[in-house]
């Protein structure tokens, strides 16, 4: 009788594995599943894909991934964004390496982004090292960004390393800085105050690092994190807050007037808002050549 019974036993057993189970999910698991839009975001893996950006002003509104390092050596490039369509897209380096940037020009505005806006939300870029040159004899100008006139976040980037790795240069009236030549608005950039935030707006600038000299006979405003910061009031907009946070300038910078280690200049024109300065460190030497007035910092020149 028993073996009877075990028998039975073992062929139900068999019936049953020949078809499948499906357990329920319960509504708490379920809501853990994550799942990812990829569509918002286009990953970048080569110089190709990284120049058909640089090329293309109707993408200066996306959002880009690198997903290995590019070398862009002896490849034509122009900076995304400028006077006419500012980059308002967001842009993740994933701690990967742009090499051989070789940007020049004579126009103001000029760095591997021109001009950086946004559309309401903060535009970003963060996670990026970058090495090459940028030369130019306009100002408002920097290796990273040319000028900033909307809500922006630069976090955890790296300009050059400890054996130097990028050249930049820039003219004018000055406005040059290791990451970033200007924050803005001001309605004396009548050309790209047009494409300003409509709005009042904050930026943040952190976990930056620059190791390129910057050298200005002509004029000033030249510092080792950011140019200039003007925050004069217009019908556009302002910026209510400047944030310049964990930021290291190697670079030695040299200029007429207003040379500052991690800020040239800083300067205000409405009562609310404010620049602070927070965990900064400079290490290069900083210069103000001119006869008088040269207003020369550590931190900020004036």
């Amino acid at each position: 009788m028993q073996k009877k019974l075990l028998s039975i036993l073992l062929t139900l057993c068999m019936l049953l594995s020949m078809f499948p189970v499906v357990l329920p999910v319960s509504a708490e698991e379920d809501a853990t599943v994550e799942v990812l839009d990829a569509a918002d975001v286009v990953d970048i893996a080569d110089a190709e894909g990284f120049l058909a950006v640089m090329a293309d002003p109707t993408a200066w509104a996306g959002s880009y991934r690198l997903t290995a390092d590019i070398d862009l050596t002896d490849l034509p490039q122009t900076p995304i964004g400028n006077s006419t369509t500012p980059f308002t897209g967001s842009f993740d380096g994933n701690n990967k390496t742009i090499s051989g940037i070789n940007i020049s020009g004579t126009t103001a505005y000029t760095g591997l982004f021109g001009v950086v806006s946004s559309d309401g939300d903060a535009t970003v870029i963060k996670n990026l090292t970058i090495e090459g040159s940028v030369v130019t004899t306009g100002n408002f100008s920097g290796p990273l960004v040319g000028v900033i006139i909307g809500e922006t976040v630069i976090d955890n980037v790296t300009v050059g390393n400890e054996d130097d790795g990028f050249t930049f240069s820039g003219g004018g009236s000055g406005r040059l800085g290791g990451i970033i030549g200007g924050i803005v608005n001001n309605a004396g950039l009548a050309d790209v105050m047009a494409l300003a935030y409509a709005g009042d707006f904050d930026v943040t600038v952190k976990n930056c690092v620059n190791y390129t000299d910057i050298t200005l006979t002509s004029l000033g405003r030249v510092g080792g994190i950011v140019g200039s910061v003007s925050l004069a009031t217009t019908s556009v907009g302002h910026v209510n807050n400047l944030v310049i946070e964990n930021c290291v300038n190697y670079g030695d910078i040299n200029a007429k007037e207003g040379v500052g280690g991690i800020v040239g200049l800083a300067e205000g024109g409405w009562a609310n808002n404010s620049v602070l300065i927070t965990g900064c460190f400079n290490y290069g030497d900083v210069t103000g050549n001119a006869a008088t007035a040269n207003k020369a910092g550590g931190i900020v020149g004036y």
